[in-house]
């Protein structure tokens, strides 16, 4: 049995798939298999991905029959998985060189049923912006958590900064083969885009169980190119909000429980992100519905913070300020301080 199963979902990423391929193999190909799941692409992904095939036994590639979901495709793939660790990845990040010696330590010095690795974020073409921590680690490199209650759990919660803390990144998931896969199907969540994600904070609320942390950037996120954002800004965030809600209730967890984890998973979406996207994205009757319902989702209980967000209409000049901000660049600050902007 090999270590790792790459499972990398694709769909009309063509251009990306070959550069992600070879991020994976400048490394010792023994260690791992790679399970493509092509979910009825388009384009030239096949071809790509049959001059790898050609080329490396290690790669098994599977295409859809038909087009599906990202939930469906996803958890249909690491179905096929064999190895002792699987690590999904999304079909246009990439690996850095070395990536192997330091799973491998990783994993000699700190047995664990979930790896999390931080994200280096980059534009379209991989230049490097700007480093993306998972957790609050205070000075340490690494840090494993073991989780034997719902309290060890709320304290989990505590030290992670984001949603990319619940499993949202694909890229950044190492998890247990034997444990996943036994893990409950949450077909309940299939059509939010989470459902893989809850699988795993499923996984993780099985106690006993152990994720492993780490401030080291051995993974780069390709930018400007979301494909959940492909029906538009207001569909993504309500992708971010409302289906991520419906995902963590599909785990029928204890309440508090569940409302720390939507408090959590919602919380890279702040209130400057949902105030600009009004002024510069709603066009008409159908996005304004939906902007309340985003709302609402975010804040449950009526605040000051959801006032502001439904009461203060779509004003020209406010949109002016927003272009503004963006020609100065503003948006490099905003995202400092997790204050995103920027949807594309």
């Amino acid at each position: 049995m090999k270590l790792i199963s790459f499972v990398i979902p694709t769909y009309n990423f063509a251009e990306f798939i070959g550069e992600t391929l070879d991020s994976i193999l400048q490394e010792d190909s023994s260690f791992y298999e790679i399970i493509i799941y092509d979910g009825f692409s388009t384009d030239d992904t096949e071809s790509v991905v049959r001059w790898y095939l050609d080329k490396y036994d290690c790669i098994k590639y599977i295409r859809s029959k038909k087009r599906n979901n990202i939930d469906f495709d996803l958890n249909t793939a690491i179905s096929e998985a064999t190895s002792r660790y699987i690590w999904t990845l999304s079909a246009d990040d990439l690996l850095i060189k070395g990536w192997l010696s330091y799973f491998l330590s990783a994993l000699e010095n700190n047995q664990s049923d979930i790896y999390l690795f931080p994200a280096i974020h980059c534009d379209l073409k991989m230049k490097r912006l700007y480093r993306y921590p998972i957790a609050r680690l205070k000075g340490r490199k690494d840090l494993k958590v073991t989780l034997s209650n719902n309290r060890d759990y709320l304290s989990y919660l505590q030290l992670v900064r984001t949603s990319e803390g619940l499993f949202s990144f694909c890229s950044a998931c190492v998890v247990d083969r034997v444990k996943i896969q036994n893990t409950d199907l949450l077909l309940e969540a299939n059509g939010t885009c989470w459902r893989y994600a809850a699988r795993i904070i499923q996984m993780s609320l099985t106690y006993p169980s152990s994720i492993f942390l780490t401030n080291n950037f051995i993974l780069l996120k390709r930018g400007d190119n979301d494909s959940f954002g492909k029906n538009g800004i207001i569909r993504r965030l309500d992708i971010a909000t409302t289906e991520w809600a419906n995902a963590i209730r599909s785990l029928k967890k204890d309440p508090l429980i569940q409302s720390l984890l939507i408090k959590k998973v919602h919380s890279d979406i702040g209130f400057s992100t949902l105030f600009y996207i009004k002024q510069l994205h709603i066009k008409n009757q159908q996005d304004r519905i939906d902007y309340k319902r985003i709302v609402n989702t975010k804040y449950p209980a009526k605040s000051f913070f959801s006032w502001i967000l439904l009461k203060i209409p779509e004003s020209n000049l406010l949109r002016s300020f927003f272009i503004l901000l963006l020609k100065l660049h503003f948006d490099k600050l905003f995202k400092i301080y997790r204050i995103y902007i920027k949807f594309r």
